[in-house]
């Protein structure tokens, strides 16, 4: 891990879990070995 918790650049990335559009449990580490972008926005009411 680099400074402040963040990965370095080409070491692997953190388990992520969050739920998709639907509500459905996604796992990172499910698509190992996939090329997966993974976007974080914040939504404003």
């Amino acid at each position: 891990m680099a400074e402040h918790g963040r990965p370095a650049v080409g070491m692997p990335a953190p388990e992520i879990v969050l739920p998709d559009l639907h509500g459905r449990t996604w796992e990172l580490g499910d698509h190992l070995g996939r090329t997966v972008v993974v976007v974080f926005h914040r939504h404003i009411h």
